[in-house]
């Protein structure tokens, strides 16, 4: 199933221009009675072509990506429009200055997706890859292109070894979208499960983490179309139990840093403490004069959130929930390197 396909340009398009259509003329309506972009009544009027703007230029987006030969001086603008659509949860509190900034961003989707030729099969922008479809987006070439190619065959290779969870070899297939960032800027690839898309975030030396990322990736369209229900149920309970496990937390020393941001401090500045008393740590501000203070009781707390992810769980984003804790196990476990004291319980459920 491919992120986006050519059937849905025609079927998304007319409404993608609608909707231009139906924002430009209520902002110049708006703008003509006096009324502020931030005003109720211009979110109220602008409302339904907005959410029309959003969710049909996703699906042209997508279709773009999928199908379109992407000219190199526009590489940027898409994927701009792309993060857009992609990105938009909510109405803009001034609807005035998104339409300025962000006009241009659907004018570039319609061009796109009247006047932009089709990919060619085979060549350096669209290719198969074992039971990959990869759309080159970013145009890379040469040794870069080697190494995204490697990296998606070993991420290949090593889940067609693994033989834990059951079937998982099913989530080889479909379309892998190769982008310069779109979504999830810290992460080298995502999943989108409304429309079972793969995305990989261009890397000019692809290397294990691209690999891991890959994998865990894969791991979630496991998780939300194959996984068997009693296993994630059995699973969830795992999570449950190691997220309540009692973590000794290890506390500041004297002349160690607090791991606090001081406000109005110089971006990452920690102060160091001076001593602890009272039940509070002690440190000078920024300027080294200032004696500031702040409860023992929060650097606990916070403490003891981050060292109880780190050192309960297989990695510190297995702790956000069951699912990326299933995602960050599989993909260590499929690298073969998840430790023991994790490997067991995950061959518990899955095996």
């Amino acid at each position: 199933m491919a992120a986006g396909s050519e059937d849905d340009i025609p079927r998304h398009l007319p409404v993608l221009k609608g909707a231009y259509n139906d924002m430009r003329g209520a902002i110049h309506d708006l703008q003509r009675r006096g009324i502020a972009g931030d005003d109720w009544r211009a979110r109220n009027d602008t409302n339904r072509p907005w959410v029309r703007l959003i969710e049909d230029g996703y699906k042209v987006a997508d279709a773009v990506l999928s199908t379109r030969s992407i000219p190199d001086r526009s590489r940027k603008g898409l994927e701009m429009a792309f993060r857009l659509v992609s990105n938009s949860r909510r109405m803009p509190k001034d609807i005035f200055k998104w339409w300025d900034k962000n006009a241009k961003r659907f004018d570039l989707l319609i061009k796109a997706a009247e006047k932009w030729p089709p990919k060619e099969v085979g060549g350096d922008e669209l290719f198969t890859l074992g039971p990959f479809t990869v759309h080159n987006t970013v145009g890379a070439k040469g040794a870069e292109l080697d190494s995204l190619k490697r990296g998606i065959e070993q991420a290949a290779k090593a889940i067609g070894k693994s033989r834990l969870p059951p079937g998982f070899k099913k989530v080889l297939y479909g379309d892998i979208h190769v982008v310069p960032r779109i979504a999830n800027s810290h992460h080298a690839a995502w999943y989108f499960p409304s429309d079972d898309s793969l995305y990989m975030r261009r890397s000019k030396k692809t290397g294990l983490d691209e690999v891991h990322a890959l994998i865990h990736e894969l791991g979630h369209r496991y998780w939300r179309r194959f996984a068997d229900k009693e296993a994630k149920q059995n699973w969830w309970r795992h999570h449950n139990q190691v997220e309540s496990k009692q973590t000794e937390v290890d506390m500041p020393d004297v002349g160690e840093p607090l791991p606090v941001r001081v406000p109005k401090a110089p971006r990452g500045w920690r102060p160091t403490v001076e001593s602890r008393k009272m039940g509070r740590y002690w440190f000078r501000g920024p300027n080294g004069q200032d004696m500031l203070s702040i409860d023992d009781m929060r650097i606990y707390r916070l403490l003891s959130k981050q060292q109880k992810a780190q050192k309960n769980f297989p990695t510190p984003y297995s702790a956000k929930d069951e699912e990326e804790h299933f995602c960050e196990a599989l993909a260590l476990y499929v690298m073969g390197v998840l430790p023991d004291e994790h490997e067991v319980p995950f061959k518990d459920v899955w095996g």
